[in-house]
């Protein structure tokens, strides 16, 4: 079922087709999510209201034909929302700019797949990338988003997100990194 249709079911009540939904997204949403160095139980509560309120206001929810993208946007500003209001974060007017991107937890099947070598110099690539290199690239290599779902995710614009990526890139590739991250992506 295409991603409009999957919608359209779940805005009519289907509760199969928000199951549907949830099962395609959530694992994928929750990766993304640790990325912020959220708790993961303020993740899962995030989550879970963002599919709560998906169900209770799916009569005016607009189409999508690009479901992943959507929960993407919406489960960011969630994130973002739910860590501005947490004690844990003395400054109330954060800056979005400012939000420490840390790198992707590895699950125990990247684990087995990457040696310990490579992930090293995985993370040491990365690491030469600031937040925001890092965020735009992990969106569109892991998540496979286009560069306009990523501008509205982020809320940048356009350029800034072809830039962000190129110069990215760019950097990774001077290191000698780009092709080694280009396989350790196929493979995942």
């Amino acid at each position: 079922m295409k991603d409009l249709e999957l919608w359209q079911a779940m805005k009519n009540g289907d509760q199969n087709a928000l199951k549907t939904i949830y099962d395609g997204n959530a694992s994928a949403l929750m990766r993304y999510g640790k990325r912020f160095q959220a708790h993961s139980d303020l993740l899962k509560d995030c989550l879970h209201d963002l599919f709560v309120y998906i169900w209770t206001n799916r009569s005016q929810l607009s189409d999508t034909d690009a479901i992943g993208p959507y929960l993407t946007v919406a489960f960011r500003r969630r994130i973002i929302n739910a860590l501005k209001a947490s004690s844990k974060i003395a400054n109330r007017e954060m800056d979005l700019e400012n939000v420490e991107f840390g790198l992707l937890e590895e699950t125990a099947l990247e684990r087995e797949e990457a040696t310990r070598v490579g992930k090293a110099k995985i993370t040491r690539a990365l690491a030469t990338l600031s937040d925001r290199q890092r965020e735009v690239i992990y969106l569109k290599y892991y998540r496979g988003m286009g560069y306009e779902d990523i501008a509205e995710a982020m809320d940048i614009n356009y350029q800034s997100v072809r830039n962000l990526v190129h110069n990215g890139l760019r950097k990774l590739r001077n290191s000698g990194m780009l092709e080694f991250i280009t396989l350790f992506i196929f493979l995942l």
